[in-house]
């Protein structure tokens, strides 16, 4: 082989390795920065906007579903097929929107609806995405309506609902979760008491609370408003109205009829009227306080014992929080939604907060970027 011949070859190697290394980057840096959409429910709206965990300033919406199709949305999700769900209080419907990341403009159109007679004042809904099912709690008939196949929901539901869960021990449920083990979880208001059912994909036709698993009672009236479950198999419930959260450990195997004198935590430190909590990876709980305007932040959740067991890391103060809703934390963005003053706050770097009185932020959505009384937020 030549000279000539040797560089001509040489230079062909050298652009296939370029540009399959191009790929591998591009490839790589694709599925490490996937974008982020932020979805707001306010008082007769949905709000979409997109790159959440990258704000710079105050950004307007990217997509909006109007008053014509959804009104007093308490809460919504998104599966993993894509596809967001609203709990419609005030039309007592479910709206199902395809392409929820795709969503741009104002959306007046629903792909699917659920209409019918079982659904009443829709509070809380789930899904299921390890079994493909919708759960919807309804505050206006005591009960709690599931929906096999939800990811197939299309057209307007009118038909009776065949999955109901109904008796003494649903009472308002303003509150619901499945766990990854199968675990159903339901927070009763004016009962003030958590309903449990084990294998809850098992859970067909007419299904009577006295077959449930577990119950947990709340003293006094407490109206748990939020529960959850984290990686360790932790129960979290706000006890609102003696300022505390209460903590149950091994939770999908709770039986029997129980109170919060047999949790095995509590938390009481800096907790002020309970509305919203949430644990992220690094074992860190974030609390909503609706009574001081704060949201207070605990680390070491998963081992903490004993009664008022771990004190605040860290307290948010700052004017902007105002009478918080709902939290969320992801790809550790902290995101409060403050109903009191049409705004969502959101601080970078969650995982890092520390201290009192912490008064800075780096980001606030505004009513100007479609922002109105929020009350549920996702990100996805």
């Amino acid at each position: 082989m030549n000279k000539k011949s040797y560089t001509k070859y040489s230079l062909i190697l050298f652009l296939i390795i370029f540009f399959y290394t191009c790929e591998l980057s591009i490839n790589f840096n694709n599925s490490e920065n996937k974008i982020t959409s932020l979805y707001i429910a306010n008082n007769n709206s949905i709000s979409i906007i997109r790159n959440s965990d990258n704000f710079l300033g105050h950004p307007n919406f990217d997509a909006r579903i109007s008053t014509d199709i959804v009104s007093n949305p308490c809460h919504l999700v998104i599966d993993k097929n894509d596809r967001l769900y609203v709990a419609n209080y005030g039309i007592e419907t479910v709206t199902i929107f395809n392409n929820a990341s795709l969503l741009s403009g104002t959306i007046k159109t629903p792909n699917a609806a659920i209409d019918n007679n079982s659904i009443k004042r829709p509070w809380a809904i789930f899904i299921d995405d390890n079994n493909n099912r919708l759960y919807i709690a309804n505050s206006g008939n005591d009960t709690v309506c599931i929906y096999n196949n939800a990811s197939s929901i299309t057209g307007n539901i009118t038909e009776e609902t065949l999955n109901i869960i109904s008796g003494a021990d649903i009472d308002n449920p303003t509150a619901i979760i499945v766990d990854d083990n199968d675990t159903l979880y339901i927070g009763n208001s004016d009962i003030n008491r958590i309903t449990v059912f084990a294998h809850a994909k098992d859970l067909i036709g007419s299904i009577d609370t006295s077959t449930a698993d577990a119950s947990i009672d709340i003293t006094i009236s407490n109206t748990p408003q939020s529960i959850f479950v984290d990686s360790n198999d932790r129960l979290y419930i706000t006890d609102t109205s003696n300022n505390q959260i209460v903590i149950f450990a091994n939770a999908s195997s709770l039986s029997s009829s129980l109170t919060i004198s047999e949790a095995v935590a509590t938390i009481k430190d800096n907790i002020n009227n309970p509305t919203a909590i949430f644990v992220d990876s690094n074992n860190r709980l974030y609390c909503a306080n609706a009574g001081d305007d704060t949201i207070t932040i605990y680390n070491g959740v998963d081992e903490i014992t004993g009664i008022d067991s771990v004190n605040a890391i860290a307290t948010i103060t700052n004017v902007t929080i105002n009478n918080p809703k709902s939290i969320y934390v992801h790809n550790d963005v902290l995101y409060a939604a403050n109903n009191g003053n049409d705004t969502i706050t959101i601080y970078k770097a969650a995982s890092s907060l520390i201290g009192h009185d912490l008064n800075s932020y780096d980001d606030i959505i505004t009513v100007t970027a479609g922002v109105s009384t929020p009350v549920s937020i996702f990100i996805k």
